[in-house]
């Protein structure tokens, strides 16, 4: 039970946990015996919305993902002539990295997907430090004036470039969407976009994220009177994880940021268990009765929690946005608005994600007329690497 104050009873919180993972458990097996089958594409009423296939190369880097929309001309679904809407391919470096990332949206002139000429819609092109950090991304959105992909005057949307320190952590990422005066990309009076500014503890958590959107009255960028446009904050427990996120919106009454007053637009508060998993975050977007933020008497808008099994996989994920008629928050009676169930193989690979979004016609949550409003299958290869995720939608009782 928790108070209006927002303080938990633990161990009512523990045991509502474990029935609603006794609940969810029942639930899940039920479910997976009338899911989806997926060599005819439907079963006990759920249908393939789409589906993504994935193929890797020999070091397990992932050379191919494709999205089929539907089954083609012989009505059924995972066979030779499924109807593709895009693909997206990816090369990589001897050492891993990835250089090139491609996206295509249509068969070209020979209309068969995967050939020399399938209709590029963009790319994106990778540039990385000799530690292995990526420094620079660039997004390209045209084959430029010689009408040809992959050539010098291809047209850039933007890039963005990072700066890192000597021990890896990007301290900047700064986005650029234009080639500035002198009508050339990558020289030094490219236009600024936006940029973000990192800081992190002696730990190596990230404990701030601000973004800039104005260079500011002096006009030049990377100086002292830069526009904020928002920030976050970051709190970590003793063992690093992550409790608390506050985010600002305004620089508060004395007109300056980063200081006590900056104004507040939401947190979150996180709680873990001994093994350092997630069980529950709550989520604030009001100051409460005192109208001062990071106070006792916050709002609650909604939170969730997470059970997790006995190897540390997450199994469930329950959302409540209401405190229920009883008005308390944390409390047996919470309002549910949806929850995922969620399965693995014998490989400890995510097997199914069910989403349940109504509490059925008993109107009582998990039990076993719950309604559910997606589920998805995953598979894998043989070395573990994802390589179909089909996504079912439809009416399964």
């Amino acid at each position: 039970m928790i108070t209006a104050t927002g303080k938990e009873g633990k161990k009512g919180s523990a045991s509502r946990r474990k029935r609603i993972a006794a609940a969810l458990s029942l639930l899940l097996l039920a479910a997976v015996i009338t899911s989806c089958g997926e060599g005819g594409g439907s079963g006990s009423g759920g249908n393939v919305v789409h589906y993504m296939a994935s193929a890797f190369d020999g070091q397990g880097n992932k050379t191919q993902e494709v999205y089929y929309t539907a089954p083609g001309p012989d009505g059924q679904w995972f066979t030779s002539d499924d109807e593709v809407s895009s693909y997206t391919a990816s090369s990589y470096s001897a050492k891993g990295d990835a250089i090139k990332e491609v996206r295509y949206y249509g068969p070209g002139s020979d209309g068969a997907w995967f050939t020399a000429d399938d209709e590029v819609n963009s790319y994106a092109a990778f540039k990385y430090d000799t530690d292995g950090n990526r420094i620079l991304e660039v997004r390209y959105s045209g084959a430029g004036t010689d009408g040809i992909w992959f050539t010098d005057d291809d047209d850039v949307s933007f890039y963005e470039s990072s700066i890192y320190t000597v021990i890896g952590e990007r301290i900047r990422e700064v986005r650029y969407f234009g080639p500035g005066a002198d009508g050339t990309w990558f020289t030094g009076d490219d236009d600024v976009s936006s940029y973000s500014a990192f800081t992190y503890d002696a730990n190596g958590n990230r404990i701030r994220e601000a973004g800039y959107f104005w260079p500011g009255a002096d006009g030049t960028w990377f100086t002292g009177d830069d526009g904020v446009s928002s920030c976050s904050a970051f709190t970590y427990d003793a063992n690093d994880n992550r409790i608390q996120e506050v985010r600002y919106y305004g620089p508060g009454p004395d007109g300056t940021w980063f200081s006590g007053d900056d104004d507040v637009n939401f947190y979150a508060i996180s709680t873990y268990d001994a093994d350092g998993n997630r069980i529950q975050e709550k989520k604030h977007y009001g100051a409460g009765t005192d109208r001062s933020w990071l106070t006792g008497d916050y709002t609650v808008s909604f939170y969730e929690i997470d059970i997790y099994n006995a190897a540390g996989r997450r199994m469930q994920e329950v959302s409540y946005f209401s405190p229920g008629p009883d008005g308390l928050w944390f409390s047996s009676d919470d309002g549910v608005s949806s929850y995922t169930a969620i399965s693995y193989d014998s490989q400890n690979g995510q097997a199914e994600e069910i989403g349940y979004y109504r509490a059925g016609t008993d109107g009582l949550w998990f039990t076993g007329d719950d309604e559910i409003n997606s589920y998805t299958v995953f598979s894998y290869d043989s070395k573990s690497n994802l390589i179909r995720e089909v996504r079912y939608s439809g009416t399964w009782r």
